[in-house]
């Protein structure tokens, strides 16, 4: 019945079938067959029917006056909904996606510091290898390992990554530690794979004082490893040599559970973005803001936590 009155108050306004069928693209006969509903329904006429002139009667007038702010009311009804909607998701829920790897050491361990200065927002944190798309239409923060091309998003470079080779201290008891690149080939080392999961037949080491390069050959090793928390893993408990990032192995070191197989080349290098829309909510630039403090922190400062 809603439906019909509010059709009646196009057609009052219109003051015409034929120009209220036009407006609302339907054939004048449907109209009035909607019209002649609602009187039924109603029990009283609505309009006086003659060839000439649209003529609605006095029960017509007052349904009329009584309704004619449906349209604009239910707008309003369905703009204050959206409104609070949206305010809901930006006011109290941050969904963010990070890679698993950088914000293990980094950002994991000081969580609490963003929930104890923002006590009513509620994270909800994914944490994924690497991401390299948007991951779902409600998502407000990404940490990605590559900038993400769309013309609606925000990409922030946050910092460099760098990976170095490790082995636990009992590996250096059996077998020794290279103390030049060319020593790696008398050694056990875990390979990996690119970012499309893609095996990796060799390991580019980087002077990090000359920048010369040297090529390691893993074509023929045992093990590869897409995932730097899972290398650090493994390499814990086995006797291997394994590249990580240096952020994840900091404690490691620190506890001599760990030791840094040549110290001077670095093993692969990736850098990390932050991507956001391009406008962003209050409560969404804090977590920026905290990302920024906890990216930017040496390693020095994720041992004050230990």
């Amino acid at each position: 019945m809603l439906d019909d009155i509010a059709l009646f108050i196009k057609l009052y306004d219109a003051q015409s079938f034929k120009k209220c069928a036009e407006l609302l693209n339907m054939k004048a006969s449907t109209v009035s067959k909607h019209i002649m509903n609602l009187e039924y329904t109603l029990g009283k006429s609505l309009i006086t029917r003659t060839s000439r002139s649209f003529k609605p009667t006095k029960f017509g007038k007052y349904i009329y006056c009584q309704f004619k702010h449906i349209s604009s009311y239910t707008q309003e009804v369905l703009n204050t909904y959206n409104k609070n909607s949206k305010e809901n998701k930006s006011s109290g829920v941050l969904n963010v996606s990070m890679s698993a790897a950088i914000s293990y050491e980094l950002i994991c361990p000081v969580l609490d510091e963003f929930i104890k200065l923002n006590p009513n927002t509620q994270l909800n944190m994914d944490f994924t290898i690497n991401i390299t798309n948007w991951p779902t239409d409600n998502t407000d923060i990404v940490l990605s390992v590559n900038p993400i091309n769309n013309p609606n998003f925000e990409n922030r470079f946050l910092r460099t990554e760098y990976a170095y080779l490790y082995c636990r201290t009992e590996y250096v008891l059996k077998y020794g530690i290279p103390l030049e690149p060319e020593e790696l080939v008398n050694h056990k080392i875990i390979g990996t794979m690119d970012v499309n999961k893609n095996p990796l037949n060799h390991l580019v080491l980087k002077n990090n004082k000359t920048n010369k390069e040297f090529l390691v050959d893993t074509s023929n090793v045992s093990i590869r490893v897409n995932n730097p928390l899972h290398l650090r893993r493994i390499g814990l408990e086995s006797d291997f040599i394994f590249g990580t990032w240096d952020s994840l192995c900091v404690r490691d070191i620190e506890k001599e559970n760990l030791i840094k197989v040549l110290p001077e080349w670095s093993a692969f290098e990736i850098d990390f973005y932050l991507v956001t829309h391009k406008i962003v909510t209050p409560r969404q630039q804090s977590f920026i803001d905290f990302i920024y403090h906890c990216m930017s922190r040496d390693y020095c400062h994720v041992l004050q936590r230990t």
